[in-house]
């Protein structure tokens, strides 16, 4: 006979199924928390989803029941919310509403609500908007007089795969009719594994892995014992960022001794 769990147990199931999202990983997890037996993986499921259907893992009477049918009155009840708070998630809209989580999704069709994300964008100076349109109208007459440039560019940048508390836009939802075209300011200077890599008409150049954080004295190592044998001869323009290990004095001294007037990037000669 199934063991019938207490308040308190179906509460941890809950706990330990969101935290390591995976049914067996949370039987599993379950001796180091309790001396009871752990419950199976249908216990598991089914609890989850009743409180992803209900926001409780108690039994709800018959008499109270979330209501299942959606009234002109109920859904005039979710465009106020939504309008109001738009960034309620599916499960918070049905539990504050009453309704189930599928009814409150019907509900967002009906009144043609959509989900929408965040767009994540770094914050700007006052200046740069001035530079970047210096740099275009250079670059345009670059390329109307010489066709070729485009083939003699390095494009170079890294990734910044963040593990600290940076915003993951798939979990930020925004309920609207339009895009709201929510925005969110980003430093430039997130901590996490950091990747390299270059790139021109030739080819590919990486990817590099940095072990570390970057700093301007890795950031030139990099360059001299890794980039430096592929480009030295080609006659390239180099182009990076503006970030703070691309700024480094030692980083610009050895650029511009060794691309000289070839280097786009921040505060250099194509600015």
């Amino acid at each position: 006979m199934p063991t019938r769990r207490t308040t308190e147990e179906k509460v941890a199931i809950v706990r330990l199924f969101s935290k390591f999202e995976n049914a067996h990983e949370a039987r599993r997890q379950w001796q180091y928390h309790f001396d009871t037996s752990p419950p199976d993986i249908h216990t598991i499921l089914s609890t989850n989803r009743k409180f992803d259907e209900t926001g409780t893992v108690e039994d709800l009477p018959r008499s109270g029941r979330p209501v299942t049918i959606l009234s002109e009155e109920k859904l005039e009840e979710i465009e106020e919310m939504v309008n109001n708070s738009p960034r309620l998630s599916i499960r918070q809209g049905a539990a504050q509403t009453g309704i189930s989580k599928s009814s409150y999704q019907v509900a967002m069709t009906q009144l043609n609500f959509k989900p929408y994300h965040p767009t994540l964008i770094v914050d700007l100076n006052e200046d740069d908007f001035d530079r970047r349109s210096e740099f275009y109208e250079i670059w345009l007459e670059k390329f109307e007089n010489d066709s070729g440039l485009i083939d003699r560019i390095f494009w170079s940048d890294e990734a910044k795969f963040s593990m600290n508390t940076a915003v993951n836009r798939q979990n930020c939802t925004y309920w609207s009719r339009e895009n709201p075209r929510f925005k969110f300011e980003v430093s430039n200077t997130q901590q996490g594994v950091t990747v390299w890599c270059g790139m021109s008409s030739n080819g590919l150049v990486g990817p590099y892995f940095f072990d570390d954080t970057v700093t301007g004295s890795l950031y030139k190592e990099m360059l001299v014992e890794y980039v430096w044998p592929t480009l030295k001869r080609k006659k390239f323009y180099f182009q990076h960022d503006g970030a703070g290990a691309h700024y480094a004095i030692t980083v610009r001294e050895w650029l511009d001794e060794n691309f000289s007037n070839h280097r786009i990037g921040r505060r250099g000669p194509f600015d």
